[in-house]
Protein backbone atom coordinates (compact mmCIF):
# COMPACT_ATOMS: atom_id res chain seq x y z
CA UNK A 1 0.00 0.00 0.00
CA UNK A 2 1.14 3.61 -0.20
CA UNK A 3 -0.17 6.93 1.56
CA UNK A 4 -2.97 7.20 -0.93
CA UNK A 5 -4.27 3.95 -0.23
CA UNK A 6 -4.78 4.49 3.60
CA UNK A 7 -5.84 7.64 3.19
CA UNK A 8 -8.71 6.02 1.31
CA UNK A 9 -9.35 3.58 3.81
CA UNK A 10 -9.16 6.33 7.04
CA UNK A 11 -12.02 8.61 4.91
CA UNK A 12 -14.56 5.71 5.20
CA UNK A 13 -12.90 4.91 8.43
CA UNK A 14 -12.40 1.46 6.98
CA UNK A 15 -8.67 0.91 8.48
CA UNK A 16 -7.51 -2.42 10.10
CA UNK A 17 -6.52 -2.21 13.67
CA UNK A 18 -2.60 -2.44 12.81
CA UNK A 19 -0.74 -1.53 10.22
CA UNK A 20 3.38 -1.52 9.25
CA UNK A 21 4.46 2.13 7.97
CA UNK A 22 8.12 2.30 6.38
CA UNK A 23 8.72 6.22 6.28
CA UNK A 24 11.26 7.47 3.75
CA UNK A 25 9.25 10.70 3.24
CA UNK A 26 8.57 12.68 6.42
CA UNK A 27 6.34 15.22 4.83
CA UNK A 28 4.11 12.15 3.67
CA UNK A 29 3.73 10.32 6.79
CA UNK A 30 3.27 13.34 8.71
CA UNK A 31 0.42 14.42 6.32
CA UNK A 32 -1.45 11.12 6.80
CA UNK A 33 -1.07 10.75 10.37
CA UNK A 34 -3.07 13.93 10.72
CA UNK A 35 -5.46 13.04 8.59
CA UNK A 36 -6.14 9.67 10.25
CA UNK A 37 -6.43 11.09 13.64
CA UNK A 38 -8.86 13.80 11.84
CA UNK A 39 -10.91 11.12 10.53
CA UNK A 40 -11.44 8.90 13.40
CA UNK A 41 -10.89 11.28 16.53
CA UNK A 42 -12.88 14.10 18.32
CA UNK A 43 -10.31 17.31 18.78
CA UNK A 44 -11.74 17.67 22.01
CA UNK A 45 -11.24 13.95 23.06
CA UNK A 46 -8.00 13.35 21.63
CA UNK A 47 -5.81 13.88 24.51
CA UNK A 48 -7.39 10.43 26.11
CA UNK A 49 -7.68 8.67 22.52
CA UNK A 50 -4.07 9.35 20.72
CA UNK A 51 -1.27 7.62 22.47
CA UNK A 52 2.61 8.46 20.49
CA UNK A 53 5.09 6.09 21.87
CA UNK A 54 9.04 6.65 20.71
CA UNK A 55 10.72 3.02 20.21
CA UNK A 56 14.14 5.29 21.13
CA UNK A 57 12.51 5.77 24.94
CA UNK A 58 9.80 3.77 25.45
CA UNK A 59 10.08 0.59 27.14
CA UNK A 60 7.96 -2.88 26.51
CA UNK A 61 5.05 -2.13 29.18
CA UNK A 62 4.35 1.33 27.82
CA UNK A 63 3.69 0.00 24.11
CA UNK A 64 1.59 -2.92 25.40
CA UNK A 65 -0.73 -0.71 27.75
CA UNK A 66 -1.24 1.81 24.94
CA UNK A 67 -2.32 -0.56 22.60
CA UNK A 68 -4.89 -3.14 24.80
CA UNK A 69 -6.24 0.78 26.47
CA UNK A 70 -9.99 1.40 25.80
CA UNK A 71 -10.83 4.66 23.90
CA UNK A 72 -12.20 7.16 26.48
CA UNK A 73 -15.90 8.30 25.20
CA UNK A 74 -15.44 7.33 21.55
CA UNK A 75 -15.78 4.45 19.35
CA UNK A 76 -11.56 5.06 18.18
CA UNK A 77 -8.12 5.45 19.56
CA UNK A 78 -4.75 6.05 17.52
CA UNK A 79 -1.81 4.46 18.70
CA UNK A 80 1.28 5.06 17.13
CA UNK A 81 4.26 3.69 17.30
CA UNK A 82 7.41 5.32 16.25
CA UNK A 83 10.78 3.02 15.37
CA UNK A 84 9.59 0.52 17.36
CA UNK A 85 12.78 -1.76 15.70
CA UNK A 86 14.59 0.32 18.30
CA UNK A 87 13.34 -1.56 21.39
CA UNK A 88 15.28 -4.03 22.88
CA UNK A 89 12.26 -7.04 22.88
CA UNK A 90 12.24 -10.59 23.65
CA UNK A 91 10.62 -12.80 21.28
CA UNK A 92 7.84 -13.21 23.40
CA UNK A 93 7.47 -9.55 24.08
CA UNK A 94 6.82 -9.18 19.91
CA UNK A 95 4.83 -12.03 19.65
CA UNK A 96 2.63 -10.17 22.34
CA UNK A 97 2.47 -7.00 20.78
CA UNK A 98 1.60 -8.82 17.40
CA UNK A 99 -1.64 -10.57 18.95
CA UNK A 100 -2.86 -7.13 21.07
CA UNK A 101 -2.62 -4.88 17.98
CA UNK A 102 -4.76 -7.44 15.63
CA UNK A 103 -7.25 -8.04 18.71
CA UNK A 104 -7.29 -4.66 20.19
CA UNK A 105 -10.98 -2.95 20.59
CA UNK A 106 -11.43 0.40 18.46
CA UNK A 107 -7.91 0.92 18.28
CA UNK A 108 -5.78 1.50 15.16
CA UNK A 109 -1.78 1.08 15.84
CA UNK A 110 0.23 2.76 13.21
CA UNK A 111 3.59 1.35 13.90
CA UNK A 112 6.89 2.25 12.11
CA UNK A 113 10.03 1.39 11.61
CA UNK A 114 13.51 2.13 10.44
CA UNK A 115 15.18 -1.05 9.08
CA UNK A 116 12.98 -3.18 7.05
CA UNK A 117 15.84 -5.58 7.79
CA UNK A 118 15.24 -6.30 11.78
CA UNK A 119 13.73 -8.93 14.05
CA UNK A 120 10.46 -7.16 14.94
CA UNK A 121 9.93 -5.60 11.43
CA UNK A 122 10.46 -9.56 10.06
CA UNK A 123 7.99 -10.85 12.68
CA UNK A 124 4.93 -8.31 12.30
CA UNK A 125 5.27 -8.85 8.19
CA UNK A 126 5.07 -12.48 8.59
CA UNK A 127 2.24 -12.43 10.98
CA UNK A 128 0.57 -10.58 7.67
CA UNK A 129 0.25 -7.25 9.22
CA UNK A 130 -0.12 -4.79 6.19
CA UNK A 131 2.51 -2.35 5.22
CA UNK A 132 2.18 0.95 4.30
CA UNK A 133 5.34 2.21 2.20
CA UNK A 134 6.12 6.00 2.13
CA UNK A 135 7.89 6.63 -1.10
CA UNK A 136 9.39 9.83 -2.30
CA UNK A 137 6.64 11.16 -4.89
CA UNK A 138 7.09 9.92 -8.19
CA UNK A 139 8.11 12.84 -11.75
CA UNK A 140 4.17 13.01 -12.17
CA UNK A 141 3.32 12.97 -8.51
CA UNK A 142 5.79 15.31 -7.07
CA UNK A 143 4.82 17.98 -10.61
CA UNK A 144 1.49 18.22 -9.31
CA UNK A 145 2.33 19.06 -5.56
CA UNK A 146 4.51 21.32 -6.74
CA UNK A 147 1.51 23.37 -8.93
CA UNK A 148 -0.79 22.63 -5.87
CA UNK A 149 1.35 24.29 -3.57
CA UNK A 150 2.55 27.10 -5.34
CA UNK A 151 -1.35 27.43 -5.94
CA UNK A 152 -2.67 27.13 -2.33
CA UNK A 153 -0.36 30.57 -1.97
CA UNK A 154 -1.53 32.28 -4.59
CA UNK A 155 1.08 31.95 -7.10
CA UNK A 156 1.56 30.48 -10.70
CA UNK A 157 4.35 28.94 -12.93
CA UNK A 158 4.56 29.19 -16.53
CA UNK A 159 5.43 25.81 -17.90
CA UNK A 160 9.27 26.94 -18.12
CA UNK A 161 9.50 27.80 -14.65
CA UNK A 162 7.91 24.53 -13.56
CA UNK A 163 10.37 22.81 -15.52
CA UNK A 164 13.09 24.55 -13.97
CA UNK A 165 12.09 24.34 -10.50
CA UNK A 166 11.36 20.91 -10.65
CA UNK A 167 14.80 19.80 -12.31
CA UNK A 168 16.59 22.19 -10.27
CA UNK A 169 15.39 21.35 -7.02
CA UNK A 170 16.75 17.85 -7.46
CA UNK A 171 13.85 16.45 -5.19
CA UNK A 172 13.46 13.43 -7.81
CA UNK A 173 17.45 12.65 -8.35
CA UNK A 174 17.58 9.37 -7.30
CA UNK A 175 21.04 10.24 -5.15
CA UNK A 176 19.59 13.17 -3.40
CA UNK A 177 17.58 12.68 0.47
CA UNK A 178 15.40 16.09 -0.33
CA UNK A 179 12.27 16.07 1.21
CA UNK A 180 8.67 17.73 0.24
CA UNK A 181 9.35 19.61 3.80
CA UNK A 182 12.70 21.16 1.93
CA UNK A 183 10.39 21.85 -1.33
CA UNK A 184 7.76 23.54 0.57
CA UNK A 185 9.95 25.75 2.54
CA UNK A 186 11.77 26.91 -1.04
CA UNK A 187 7.53 27.29 -2.13
CA UNK A 188 6.84 29.67 0.87
CA UNK A 189 10.14 31.46 0.16
CA UNK A 190 9.20 31.53 -3.39
CA UNK A 191 5.69 32.76 -2.86
CA UNK A 192 6.98 35.94 -0.85
CA UNK A 193 7.71 37.32 -4.10
CA UNK A 194 5.50 40.29 -5.22
CA UNK A 195 4.79 38.55 -8.32
CA UNK A 196 1.80 36.43 -9.09
CA UNK A 197 3.50 34.47 -12.48
CA UNK A 198 6.42 33.50 -11.43
CA UNK A 199 9.62 33.15 -13.99
CA UNK A 200 12.63 31.42 -14.29
CA UNK A 201 14.37 34.59 -13.48
CA UNK A 202 12.29 34.92 -10.34
CA UNK A 203 13.51 31.32 -9.53
CA UNK A 204 17.17 31.56 -10.12
CA UNK A 205 17.37 34.62 -7.91
CA UNK A 206 16.04 32.90 -4.65
CA UNK A 207 16.22 29.36 -4.93
CA UNK A 208 18.68 27.71 -3.32
CA UNK A 209 20.12 25.22 -5.67
CA UNK A 210 22.04 21.82 -4.02
CA UNK A 211 25.33 22.05 -4.47
CA UNK A 212 25.39 19.15 -7.57
CA UNK A 213 23.20 21.14 -9.64
CA UNK A 214 25.63 24.65 -9.24
CA UNK A 215 28.51 22.33 -10.10
CA UNK A 216 26.45 21.51 -13.36
CA UNK A 217 25.78 25.09 -14.01
CA UNK A 218 29.69 25.59 -13.12
CA UNK A 219 30.79 22.69 -15.87
CA UNK A 220 29.35 25.26 -18.59
CA UNK A 221 31.26 28.11 -17.78
CA UNK A 222 34.64 25.55 -17.93
CA UNK A 223 32.90 23.94 -20.80
CA UNK A 224 32.70 27.33 -22.97
CA UNK A 225 36.15 27.83 -21.36
CA UNK A 226 35.14 31.11 -19.20
CA UNK A 227 37.60 31.04 -16.66
CA UNK A 228 36.46 34.14 -15.28
CA UNK A 229 33.00 33.07 -14.65
CA UNK A 230 34.57 29.74 -13.58
CA UNK A 231 36.33 31.25 -11.07
CA UNK A 232 33.61 33.41 -9.87
CA UNK A 233 31.53 30.43 -9.43
CA UNK A 234 33.97 28.65 -7.10
CA UNK A 235 34.26 31.81 -5.19
CA UNK A 236 30.63 31.79 -4.21
CA UNK A 237 30.05 28.32 -3.40
CA UNK A 238 33.36 28.55 -1.07
CA UNK A 239 31.81 32.06 0.37
CA UNK A 240 28.61 29.58 0.84
CA UNK A 241 30.68 26.97 2.84
CA UNK A 242 31.24 24.29 0.55
CA UNK A 243 34.36 22.69 0.47
CA UNK A 244 36.66 21.93 -2.29
CA UNK A 245 36.00 18.30 -1.24
CA UNK A 246 32.70 18.50 -1.87
CA UNK A 247 33.12 20.17 -5.55
CA UNK A 248 35.71 18.36 -6.98
CA UNK A 249 34.24 14.49 -6.87
CA UNK A 250 30.90 16.20 -8.70
CA UNK A 251 33.10 18.09 -11.33
CA UNK A 252 34.42 14.38 -12.23
CA UNK A 253 31.19 13.39 -12.24
CA UNK A 254 29.72 16.01 -14.82
CA UNK A 255 32.42 15.74 -17.34
CA UNK A 256 32.00 11.66 -17.07
CA UNK A 257 28.11 12.29 -17.53
CA UNK A 258 29.23 14.77 -20.55
CA UNK A 259 31.48 11.49 -22.01
CA UNK A 260 29.03 9.27 -21.71
CA UNK A 261 26.56 11.35 -23.37
CA UNK A 262 28.81 12.48 -26.37
CA UNK A 263 29.80 9.23 -26.96
CA UNK A 264 25.98 8.08 -27.19
CA UNK A 265 24.60 10.52 -29.36
CA UNK A 266 27.80 9.90 -31.65
CA UNK A 267 26.31 6.61 -31.86
CA UNK A 268 22.90 7.94 -32.25
CA UNK A 269 21.21 6.77 -29.08
CA UNK A 270 17.88 7.85 -28.34
CA UNK A 271 17.62 10.69 -25.69
CA UNK A 272 15.76 8.51 -23.41
CA UNK A 273 18.75 5.82 -23.58
CA UNK A 274 20.64 8.31 -22.53
CA UNK A 275 18.47 9.61 -19.88
CA UNK A 276 18.31 5.97 -18.99
CA UNK A 277 21.70 5.40 -18.74
CA UNK A 278 22.97 8.86 -16.61
CA UNK A 279 19.98 7.67 -14.08
CA UNK A 280 18.37 11.32 -14.57
CA UNK A 281 14.16 11.16 -13.67
CA UNK A 282 13.62 14.09 -16.22
CA UNK A 283 15.18 14.46 -19.59
CA UNK A 284 15.92 18.26 -18.93
CA UNK A 285 19.56 17.96 -17.65
CA UNK A 286 20.39 15.56 -20.57
CA UNK A 287 19.48 18.01 -23.38
CA UNK A 288 21.69 20.84 -21.33
CA UNK A 289 24.03 17.94 -21.34
CA UNK A 290 24.52 17.28 -25.00
CA UNK A 291 24.28 20.87 -25.76
CA UNK A 292 27.12 21.61 -23.71
CA UNK A 293 28.74 18.72 -25.76
CA UNK A 294 27.72 19.94 -29.07
CA UNK A 295 30.90 21.65 -30.40
CA UNK A 296 33.27 19.88 -27.95
CA UNK A 297 35.08 16.49 -29.35
CA UNK A 298 35.03 13.25 -27.56
CA UNK A 299 38.56 13.27 -27.32
CA UNK A 300 38.83 16.50 -25.55
CA UNK A 301 36.19 15.25 -23.21
CA UNK A 302 38.09 12.20 -22.44
CA UNK A 303 41.16 14.58 -21.77
CA UNK A 304 39.47 16.67 -19.36
CA UNK A 305 37.75 14.03 -17.19
CA UNK A 306 41.46 12.45 -16.80
CA UNK A 307 42.58 15.63 -15.50
CA UNK A 308 39.12 15.57 -13.68
CA UNK A 309 40.32 12.09 -11.86
CA UNK A 310 43.82 13.37 -11.76
CA UNK A 311 43.47 16.41 -9.69
CA UNK A 312 40.83 14.69 -7.72
CA UNK A 313 43.12 12.14 -6.15
CA UNK A 314 46.15 14.26 -5.53
CA UNK A 315 43.26 16.69 -3.60
CA UNK A 316 43.09 14.46 -1.23
CA UNK A 317 46.51 14.26 0.22
CA UNK A 318 47.99 16.00 2.80
CA UNK A 319 49.83 19.59 2.53
CA UNK A 320 47.95 21.18 -1.01
CA UNK A 321 46.75 24.04 -1.05
CA UNK A 322 43.03 23.23 -1.86
CA UNK A 323 42.08 26.61 -3.28
CA UNK A 324 45.32 26.47 -5.74
CA UNK A 325 44.83 23.08 -6.55
CA UNK A 326 40.89 23.23 -7.57
CA UNK A 327 42.12 26.81 -9.51
CA UNK A 328 45.18 24.77 -11.75
CA UNK A 329 42.59 22.41 -12.79
CA UNK A 330 40.32 24.93 -13.72
CA UNK A 331 43.00 26.78 -15.88
CA UNK A 332 43.70 23.25 -17.71
CA UNK A 333 40.18 22.50 -18.57
CA UNK A 334 39.21 26.06 -19.97
CA UNK A 335 42.65 25.98 -22.16
CA UNK A 336 42.30 25.13 -25.88
CA UNK A 337 45.51 23.66 -25.98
Amino acid sequence: MNYLDILKLSKTKSLKSAYLMVNRENYLYDHTIQRIKKDYLNPELIVFNYGYYDGAEADYNQVYNGIITLPVMSEYKIVEIKNLDQMNLTDDQIDNLIDVSHKAIGSVNIITFKNKMSKVYKRFKKAEIEVVEFEKLDGSDFRKWVIKKFRDNGKKLSNQSLEFFINYSMYNDRNQSISLYQMENEIVKISSLPYEMIDIENLKEIMVMPLEMNVFALTDSLADGDIKTSFKKLHELLKKGHSTYEIMPLLTKQYNNMLIAKTLSLKSHPINDIQEILGFKSSYPVKLILKRVNGLDKKSLTKSLESCIEYESVSKSQGVNKRAHIESLFMKLTSKK
